[in-house]
């Protein structure tokens, strides 16, 4: 074989290696979103113990796939959360997540922790636990 030719071979198997490796990570690894929340509190609390602490979070999405938010739990029911569930965060996006806790009417102090379930393959993740306070500062 000439030297021509073994290079032209040689050519064709990397062009044909860089196809297939090409081909493989575009249509057979996924890419899964990858969440994390942002602008969350340290601590919570309302000096009066008959009104409704309010604060917002965000979900940010650092994947380059969408998110598919399946659910946020509280572990409380009584929490309002504005969205709970089902919605889509873009990639590289975020989106704001409202949360009412209910007066309690009472002194009271409790730890709390969110957690975010996502799609696909039913992933999650966890937030900081947190104090709440009503009745004192």
């Amino acid at each position: 074989m000439k030297l021509n030719e073994i290079l032209t071979t040689i050519g064709i198997i990397i062009a044909l290696t860089l196809s297939i490796i090409n081909l493989f990570n575009t249509y057979l690894v996924e890419e899964t979103p990858d969440l994390s929340i942002q602008s969350f509190p340290q601590e919570l609390s309302s000096f009066n113990t008959n009104e409704d602490i309010e604060f917002t979070f965000f979900l940010y999405n650092e994947g380059e796939k969408p998110a598919f938010i399946d659910y946020i739990y509280a572990g409380n029911s009584n929490f309002i959360i504005e969205p709970q569930m089902d919605f889509v965060i873009s990639a590289y996006d975020t989106y704001p997540i409202s949360i009412t806790l209910p007066a309690k009417n009472k002194e009271l102090e409790e730890e709390i922790q969110f957690e975010v379930y996502f799609g696909p393959g039913n992933q999650k993740i966890r937030s900081e636990k947190i104090t709440v306070k009503w009745g004192t500062l």
